[in-house]
Order: structure tokens, then sequence, then C-alpha cells
């Protein structure tokens, strides 16, 4: 599976500047989830949805994560399908 930096042909600074740029992403994104969070208990509700969304999503992406790990070969290298797909898939 192909990333968007291979997709956009991107050298290493410029690989180097998109994950910099991910990351402040990522960075930006939690204050102002912290800040949402501060914001309902000011005003004395419980942010019950903000507090567990990103352990749910943690878990979503770590479930995708095993899922497509079991998919590819650790090399990177796509696997090739069952023999009986193969040969449903030639028939077609």
């Amino acid at each position: 599976m192909r990333n968007e930096m291979e997709i956009l042909g991107m050298d290493a600074p410029r690989r180097l500047a998109w994950l910099r740029a991910n990351r402040a992403t990522l960075m930006i994104v939690g204050l102002a989830w912290l800040g949402l969070i501060s914001w309902e208990f000011l005003h004395g509700r419980a942010p019950w949805f903000l507090i567990l969304m990103v352990p749910v999503f943690a878990a979503l992406r770590f479930l995708l994560y095993l899922h497509y790990r079991r998919r590819e070969p650790s090399d990177g290298q796509a696997q090739p399908a069952p023999p009986g797909r193969a040969a449903a898939a030639s028939r077609r």
C-alpha cells in the first residue's frame, strides 16, 4: 500500500517537512480538544464524548493496524491472492 508521500513522489526533505506538518497539525488538534474539554468542565457539563473519543479512535486505529499487518508481509510487498481467488478472478 503506497502512502501519500510516495504517491506525490516526495524526496527526503519534503517527506520530513510533511511529517513535521502532520505532527504540528495533531498537536493543534490536541490543544483544541483539551480546550473543548476545559470549556465543558467550566460550564458544569461532563464532556464524556470528548473524553471517550480519543481511546475509542486509538483502539480503532490499532485494530486497523492489526488488520493491515496480517494482510501484508513485513517487507512491504503485497501478498499474492490465494489460489481459489486468483483462479476465480482470471475467469471473469
